[in-house]
């Protein structure tokens, strides 16, 4: 809305050619501009998506970059390719061609679309491929389900799982790195009898530390972990983070900030559970499986276990001298050579850096 009424009012002013604002439009480079509108609009797309894709960045200023380098591509397309077919003698003799055209482009694409759906449909049921393709959706589902309130009723409504008669409750903390071991604690509640309530939000920690990606909602989620703590007297906390993350935290404010926490937690007395973090692998997995043979897009384990065994040599000192439960699951996911991207028909990651439920 906005931008129609800001081009509205831009129209209107500039109706009379007398203003100012209406000299500025008539002028030589703004008609020239308008002239490539249409060019440069389909143009900045393709260059936008392959090129963001390409150099592996969404910042600003490549974004800008993009946009503004598709301009010469739209006047070469707009001078050499649109306005010679636009005003060719054949088509602007007779309507005919122009129908033939359309219909043949329109004939085309859809017989196109067609062909690469069935091929599509025929790969996906292969069931290796199968396996690939659903492990893209694998979630648990808490993230972006507003399980960063701190409204209690509502995390216990509907951001919690296990039997809704059990005598244990559990209270899970992080981000999203968090959030993917909520199917193991779904498997085990059952048998071990207690409850989990997840207070999560993507990109946030508990050490009080914020990641530039969610400054001002990890401040807010940070504060209610505490009053959630008090709130819902768990009798254990379980946390897990991203250890991407925490890179440029600082291992001093990273180590103070998980004392700070393991210290509230023990004046509480309220045991904690802590995960390290997983394989963070250097391509899509998902991606790469989808294209090539599974076992040439598998990392080697000293390539994908550098990023969590940097932040465990951070967090594992302060935590033993707490006596914290630790888990590492970087044994199970890798072996001496490389951490598989598959067992059993499973697929064992739906990024790369989250593990599939």
């Amino acid at each position: 809305i906005p931008t129609v009424l800001g081009t509205c009012l831009i129209i209107f002013a500039a109706v009379d050619g007398k203003s100012i604002l209406g000299a500025i439009l008539e002028s030589r480079p703004f008609q020239q501009l308008g002239a490539l509108s249409y060019s440069w609009y389909l143009w900045h797309w393709p260059f936008l998506v392959i090129g963001q894709i390409a150099l592996g960045s969404t910042a600003p200023a490549l974004r800008i970059g993009l946009v503004v380098a598709s301009l010469p591509v739209a006047a070469a397309s707009y001078y050499l390719l649109e306005k010679p077919v636009r005003f060719a003698k054949p088509l602007v003799a007779s309507h005919r061609p122009n129908w033939v055209m359309a219909g043949g482009l329109i004939v085309v694409m859809v017989v196109s679309a067609l062909a690469l759906n069935r091929a599509a449909d025929t790969e996906l049921a292969d069931p290796e491929f199968a396996s690939i393709a659903e492990s893209r959706d694998d979630i648990p589902g808490f993230l972006g389900s507003g399980c960063n309130t701190s409204d209690l009723e509502f995390l216990t409504s509907n951001c919690s799982g296990g039997p809704e008669d059990a005598t244990g409750s559990i209270l899970v903390l992080g981000d999203s790195h968090a959030e993917m071991w909520a199917p193991t604690l779904e498997a085990l509640s059952e048998d071990l009898d207690f409850r989990y309530t997840v207070h999560l939000l993507g990109g946030c920690n508990v050490v009080g530390v914020q990641p530039p990606i969610t400054v001002g909602e990890c401040r807010r989620v940070q504060a209610q972990n505490l009053e959630i703590v008090d709130e819902l007297q768990p009798d254990a906390v379980f946390v897990s983070h991203f250890a991407e993350n925490v890179e440029t935290s600082g291992a001093d404010a990273w180590a103070s900030g998980l004392e700070t926490f393991l210290t509230s937690m023990e004046e509480r007395d309220i045991p904690v559970g802590w995960v390290f973090d997983s394989p963070t692998l250097p391509l899509d997995p998902v991606e790469c499986a989808a294209r090539r043979d599974v076992a040439q897009c598998e990392t080697g384990t000293a390539e994908a276990t550098e990023l969590p065994r940097e932040l465990q040599e951070r967090e594992a000192p302060v935590l033993e001298r707490f006596g914290t439960l630790t888990i590492d699951p970087l044994p199970f996911l890798c072996n001496e050579n490389v951490c598989p991207l598959s067992s059993d028909g499973i697929f064992h990651y739906r990024d790369n850096h989250h593990v599939t439920a």
